[in-house]
């Protein structure tokens, strides 16, 4: 076969794999209904006293609508969980661990963080803002 075939016949292969590829149409499944009974009566129906903007894409976003993990709390949850200080906050944000190395605080979320945050001006990938500081 001469080259200019080859390259043909793998032009068409390569335009025809990510066609096979494609999703396929799966038969709709039956969804179940939850009974009404199984959630527990005394648990307070959770309430929103304000809306949580976030501007770190420089647009004011509702949080429901930004598409990372972001925890927001309650001054009434913080003081129920007898929240005094960043190492008592990774009992109550779930994934979180907050380790002390004397002064400096190193938060880590679900085993992203930096091991190497010895000094000041070092950046961290893990924030936490407290009262939008």
């Amino acid at each position: 076969m001469s080259g200019r075939v080859i390259r043909g016949l793998c032009a068409v292969v390569v335009l025809a794999l990510p066609q096979a590829a494609l999703p396929q149409s799966a038969p709709p499944t039956q969804q179940t209904a939850v009974s009404e009974g199984s959630e527990d009566p005394e648990a307070p129906p959770p309430t929103f006293d304000e809306e949580v903007v976030v501007s770190a894409q420089r647009r004011e976003e509702a949080l429901v609508d930004v598409p990372i993990a972001i925890t927001s709390t309650s001054v009434q949850r913080l003081e129920e969980s007898v929240v005094l200080g960043l190492k008592e906050l990774g009992e109550v944000v779930p994934g979180m661990r907050v380790d002390q190395y004397g002064a400096y605080t190193q938060p880590t979320i679900r085993g992203v963080g930096t091991q190497d945050v010895i000094g000041p001006g070092a950046s961290a990938n893990v924030a936490i803002y407290v009262d939008e500081f």
